[in-house]
């Protein structure tokens, strides 16, 4: 009499070939949509930069963080970003000032104000800078630069041009229907979402 062998499991050539076939279909559409979402998550955090870049200055601004000279006066009255569409450029800025002469609530180039300054990458740019007219209408307008600045002892912001309400929109070169807005409100609320500014 032969000893029996034992029946062995394993994988049949069939299945073999399905699974390899269904891993290679899925890393094949994952692969074609890569360069689409990684466009995405980059302009996802620009975005989310600029509004903790503004959530800094509106934090600083409003609280008792000061810089003084040697006689114990003010230098810096405010805290800022400075949007600058020409040139694609974010600038985050202390207002210089003391308490006889506050600052103006604007980004001077050549005081010696800048804190840091974020240039924006290639093939992405800031597309609108819109600021809600001051009249009846509701209205926006496009403008080139955009100053928000934050000053004690409130979380107000305020803009120059001078408006209450203001937006600006992110976007990519490659798919320019793929946006982020950041709207800042003169009361001081920020919100960042992924729509067109009005």
């Amino acid at each position: 009499m032969k000893p029996s062998l034992k029946k062995m499991k394993a994988f049949t050539l069939i299945e073999l070939l399905m699974s390899t076939s269904i891993f290679v279909l899925m890393t094949t559409i994952l692969m074609a949509n890569y360069p689409n979402s990684l466009v995405r998550s980059n302009l996802f955090n620009l975005s989310n930069n600029t509004v903790l870049l503004l959530r800094e200055a509106q934090v600083k601004g409003s609280s008792i963080d000061a810089q003084r000279n040697a006689l114990g006066v003010d230098t810096v009255t405010g805290y800022g970003i400075y949007f600058d569409k020409i040139n694609n450029k974010i600038i985050y800025f202390n207002d210089k000032g003391n308490m006889s002469s506050p600052g103006n609530k604007v980004y001077d180039a050549g005081n010696g104000e800048a804190i840091s300054t974020v240039n924006i990458v290639s093939g992405y740019l800031i597309n609108k800078l819109r600021i809600k007219n001051n009249d009846s209408s509701n209205s926006y307008s496009d403008t080139d630069s955009l100053t928000v600045t934050f000053t004690r002892p409130s979380v107000k912001a305020f803009f120059t041009p001078i408006t209450k309400e203001v937006c600006v929109e992110l976007t990519t070169k490659k798919n320019p229907a793929l946006v982020r807005s950041i709207q800042v409100y003169s009361l001081g609320r920020i919100v960042s979402g992924p729509k067109e500014c009005p």
